[in-house]
């Protein structure tokens, strides 16, 4: 189910601005809240592949994440123009970077199909 409902359905849940209701109270699960994250940057550094993180931006990378980074223990990519959700704002771009550093972990070829499909895509062997 939607947490948002149009406005108009049935509920009698509080409207915003832009005409929907909430249909759950999101606020009585704010106690579960900090748990969902909590060591995660740990978690990620703890992993002995290479490892890429995608972000929208730096206001995401914590002082644990930052320090890890500076010492090349991970590799990050910025999408400065791009919302929550990289993936779905820049696909192509998401997808240029991951290909890139698979290619340059050698975890897999570049294929000379796709530079024929995408010849408008960086060579995947550059940083």
């Amino acid at each position: 189910l939607s947490a948002l409902q149009e406005e108009g359905e049935e509920g009698e849940e509080d409207s915003t601005e832009a005409g929907y209701t909430w249909r759950v109270d999101l606020g009585a699960s704010e106690v579960y809240w900090s748990g969902w994250y909590s060591g995660m940057s740990k978690l990620f550094l703890s992993v002995s592949a290479p490892k890429l993180l995608l972000l929208a931006g730096p206001d995401r990378l914590d002082t644990e994440l930052t320090r890890a980074h500076m010492q090349g223990k991970f590799q990050v990519q910025m999408f400065n123009h791009a919302g929550h959700s990289v993936q779905e704002d820049l696909p192509d771009k998401v997808a240029d970077v991951v290909s890139s550093f698979l290619v340059r972990q050698r975890i897999a070829q570049e294929l000379t199909i796709l530079r024929i499909l995408n010849p408008t895509s960086r060579n995947l062997t550059d940083n």
